[in-house]
């Protein structure tokens, strides 16, 4: 999961999170995922699984695993801890 420490500019994502948990019916402790990723690194990612350089499992894994910021660059990821 990507995680970043809230701020009152994602404080607005993290309610939104708690009404979707709300709406389907489930406990407040059901952990939520907040995923904040820039359109180019999520673009440059699609572009490198098209490319078969890049894998949707790996995607997943940085999503699931790691906490920081998803670069990516030149066909290469990194998480850039925050």
């Amino acid at each position: 999961m990507l995680r970043k420490s809230v701020t009152s500019s994602t404080r607005a994502n993290v309610n939104q999170v708690d009404a979707h948990r709300e709406r389907l019916g489930l406990a407040p402790d059901v952990p939520g995922v907040l995923i904040m990723i820039r359109t180019l690194d999520l673009l440059r990612y699609a572009d490198g699984v098209e490319k078969g350089v890049l894998t949707k499992e790996d995607f997943r894994d940085a999503l699931l695993h790691k906490s920081g910021w998803l670069k990516v660059e030149n066909q290469t990821v990194e998480v850039v801890a925050q």
